[in-house]
Parts: C-alpha cells; sequence; structure tokens
C-alpha cells in the first residue's frame, strides 16, 4: 500500500507544473484498477479502496463513494471479512500477538465498511440505495481498539454496541456506538408514519450518548465519534 499525496514544495515551485488534486485522484483511481486486476482480493486493497471511499465522501462525491464502499464489500466477501463472526482465540492461542492482530485486523476492516457505507448513504437518502453489509445486532461485541497496546482476553467481557454508557470502549468502538444511532435516524425516517414518543426517546438518547463522550473526550480522542453524534443530534 501506498500513500499518495501532494508535494506542497512542487506546487509553490513556479517551474512545475500544477498537479491538480482530481488529476492525482484520477490517476490513483486508475492504479488502485491496475492493482486490483492482477490480485483481486487483499486485505490491503480493501483498506486502500476504503481510504478511496472516504477521499471521496470528503469531496462530495457520494455516489462515487458508494461505487467504492462497495467494491470494497464485495472482496471482503471474498476474504470471508463480510460477517463478524472472526475466529476466537482459545487457551493455546492467546499469546499470539500476530495472530490476534490479524483478527483485530479484520475486524476493523469489516466495521469500517459498516461505518463508511452508512454515513455515504445518508448524503443519497433519496436514491433509496441499499448497504452491501448488514449493521450486526446491537449486543455484537465491539472490537479491540487498535490505538490501545491490550487486548481483551475475554471476548464476553467486552462492551457492546448498546453499552454507551461503559467505560471499557475505546476510540473506535465510540465510533461505532455512534454509527448505531445513525442507523436507528435512517430507520426512522423510512418509517412512512414514526410515532412521535419514538423519536423523543431516540433524542434522549442521542443526548445521553453526547454526555458519555463529552465527558470520555479529556481522557481519549473521540473527535470522529463527537462529530457523527452531534450531527444528528
Amino acid at each position: 500500500m501506498v500513500l499518495v499525496t501532494l508535494d506542497p514544495q512542487a506546487l509553490e515551485d513556479n517551474t512545475t507544473p500544477m498537479i491538480a488534486p482530481q488529476t492525482l485522484y484520477v490517476e490513483l483511481r486508475m492504479c488502485f484498477d491496475r492493482v486490483q486486476a492482477q490480485f483481486t482480493a487483499s486485505s490491503r486493497l480493501i483498506q486502500a479502496a476504503l481510504l478511496i471511499t472516504a477521499y471521496e465522501y470528503a469531496c462530495g462525491k457520494p455516489h462515487a463513494a458508494y461505487i467504492s464502499a462497495g467494491i470494497s464489500a464485495r472482496m471482503a466477501s471474498v476474504l470471508g471479512i463480510n460477517n463478524y463472526n472472526q475466529p476466537n482465540l482459545d487457551a493455546n492461542n492467546k499469546s499470539d500477538i500476530g495472530l490476534r492482530l490479524n483478527i483485530t485486523e479484520k475486524q476493523h476492516i469489516y466495521w469500517g465498511i459498516i461505518m463508511l457505507e452508512r454515513l455515504v448513504l445518508f448524503e443519497c437518502p433519496l436514491d433509496r440505495l441499499k448497504p452491501a453489509l448488514d449493521f450486526p445486532d446491537p449486543q455484537t461485541k465491539l472490537p479491540d481498539d487498535l490505538l490501545s497496546t491490550k487486548f481483551s482476553d475475554d471476548t464476553e467481557r467486552r462492551a457492546s454496541v448498546c453499552d454507551i454508557s461503559s467505560n471499557e470502549v475505546g476510540t473506535f468502538g465510540r465510533q461505532i456506538q455512534a454509527l448505531s444511532f445513525l442507523v436507528q435516524v435512517l430507520q426512522l425516517t423510512e418509517e412512512n408514519a414514526t410515532p412521535v414518543s419514538e423519536l423523543i426517546k431516540l433524542d434522549e438518547k442521542l443526548r445521553g450518548f453526547l454526555g458519555v463522550l463529552m465527558n470520555q473526550s479529556s481522557q481519549t480522542h473521540t473527535c470522529g465519534a463527537n462529530g457523527i453524534t452531534i450531527r444528528y443530534v
């Protein structure tokens, strides 16, 4: 995987032709297509596609981002990362850091696709587009946070998506929980007649979750989760 960026010095040098971001984006997409044609699918290709999706989303190209997210989802399906039922660690391999990182990476790839798809779909709700991967059950356990050097030895003790008041949720987990509220918002907006009581109840939950995030912000970085939540309060 290669990170392609613009060289600020090259842009300031009058003797160097200007490289527009759109030109760089097109070249990067062509490079990605060539690599995918050769290797079909890999975890690194999925991550590259997710980065492209995030760029397209940030640049106001929701339909292009939706297509890129779909490519990520299809590659994940080929590699068997299209559901959260990743293998659990037994007593014999809990000390295998490489295996644990591999499992955590797959879980984060899975959740990355889930998150970006929903964020993109929120920008084009009138198209009635559907995500490629279903959102897991609220009781699903959150993955280990990659920003932490600790791994949870007991999967059952990890917080669930719905455990918004838990103090054991890291940065990525909070973003997943914030996204779960977005899913609820989308579900309510798709219903023809949503009771006002349901909207009030969801609003109270959102505000309560935002309070949890603000209290936790002094200890961990929850800017991503804060941004998602504030937008839908």
